[in-house]
């Protein structure tokens, strides 16, 4: 297998379709599985969803092992790159070492900074748009909250390794892990051009980016996946503000609307929304099930709010009617595809930043779209979703 083919492991869903949208853009066939086992299926980029993002160290550690040894174990000799979050949440020393060591890769360069967005490291201190992290919201992040804005301290001990920080240009250590400095896409450019066999690429998607810049590929115009034929089904599991006042839009416009509230936390939720859904598809060709707005999921019942938002869509999907299914929220978009059974997806379309459309392979009827809980959907999929909406493409995020 050439060097010009890639195999990247993402601690979460919209992580995962953010490097598989990277690669798709200049024509690389990508897939995105959810599997522990290797992809069969040829593709010059193949994208594995850990869902370690919210793991413990310990669980973390035997996902990725379990996983990196299969990869091993079939003979796999393409590029490999470690996807992480931007902002350095999650288990990521755990991880890094744990691939380091079955890979048998002696050092790793990290650089989870992403410049485009203002999210920079210099001198090892992590800013976004100039203000030190643990003085942004991410401070009061609700699984990992910033407590500092030094790289070190967010990437935390790693036993057996030593952690270093660098400038690009610098004279690097052949061992341990490196946390690189970035202020532009230069620097991204920099540190992508330090691959070897013996060092393991680790970083957020700016760096991917560069990584894949190195291709000289000119970027593909891929048709749009269209949504004006068949019935839609938008599941939202966002709490974000903007998120919640654009759903009301969609509510006060005589969508079909399901609200699911945390109230009942029986397992017979989830089929209740599901049945009603299923009556609203006879009544418009789109439905939306969502939350109450005062019904925000906290670390105690996130979990089982996505589980009940998935169980409500398979129910819905039984009916065969829906063609289009759009969901907001990485955590239950990987919740519904897991009680789908959905495990390898192709990419067919990236809409903008972390926004995608994903083609199941078992599964061709139905077009998955997902969108970061955070994020605003773009006009290019408002417009022609849903048309009715005169206001909804001037929509922002508060």
């Amino acid at each position: 297998m050439s060097r010009k083919s890639f195999t990247a492991l993402a601690d979460d869903l919209t992580g995962a379709c953010e490097i598989a949208a990277i690669g798709h853009r200049p024509g690389l066939r990508s897939i995105v599985s959810m599997s522990q086992q290797p992809v069969e299926e040829k593709a010059d980029l193949v994208v594995y969803d850990t869902e370690t993002r919210l793991c413990g160290e310990e669980a973390a550690v035997a996902q990725v092992r379990h996983l990196a040894e299969k990869l091993s174990d079939q003979g796999n000799t393409r590029f490999l790159f470690k996807k992480t979050d931007s902002v350095m949440r999650g288990p990521i020393a755990a991880e890094l070492s744990t691939l380091m060591r079955v890979m048998g890769m002696q050092r790793t360069i990290l650089v989870p900074a992403n410049p485009h967005l203002g999210r920079t490291i210099e001198d090892g201190i992590y800013r976004i748009d100039g203000v030190p992290l643990d003085e942004t919201p991410f401070a009061d992040d609700l699984h990992h909250p910033a407590k500092s804005a030094a790289v070190v301290n967010l990437l935390g001990a790693v036993p057996g390794i030593e952690v270093h920080t660098a400038r690009p240009g610098d004279t690097l250590p052949t061992k341990g892990i490196i946390i690189g400095d970035a202020r532009t896409e230069e620097d991204l450019d920099s540190w992508a051009g330090l691959w070897d066999d013996a060092t393991l690429l680790a970083g957020g998607g700016g760096l991917f980016q560069a990584l894949v810049k190195t291709l000289k590929r000119s970027p593909v115009d891929f048709p749009e996946p269209t949504f004006n034929q068949g019935q839609y089904l938008l599941v939202s599991g966002t709490t974000h503000i903007g998120q919640q006042a654009f759903l009301d839009q969609l509510e006060t416009s005589n969508i079909v609307t399901v609200k699911g509230t945390t109230e009942d936390t029986t397992e017979a939720a989830g089929e209740r929304w599901g049945k009603q859904l299923l009556q609203g598809e006879t009544q418009s060709r789109g439905c939306v099930l969502r939350m109450q707005s005062e019904a925000k999921p906290n670390s105690g019942n996130a979990t089982w709010v996505a589980q009940q938002l998935a169980l409500a869509t398979s129910i819905a999907l039984q009916s065969g009617h829906v063609d289009h299914l759009i969901v907001e929220g990485g955590a239950t978009a990987a919740s519904i595809a897991m009680q789908l059974g959905w495990e390898e997806f192709e990419m067919m379309h990236a809409w903008g930043p972390g926004v995608v459309t994903l083609a199941p392979l078992k599964q061709h009827k139905v077009n998955f779209t997902i969108k970061p809980g955070s994020y605003p959907w773009p006009d290019t999929i408002t417009r022609e979703v849903w048309p009715e909406l005169s206001n909804i493409h001037d929509q922002t995020i508060q």
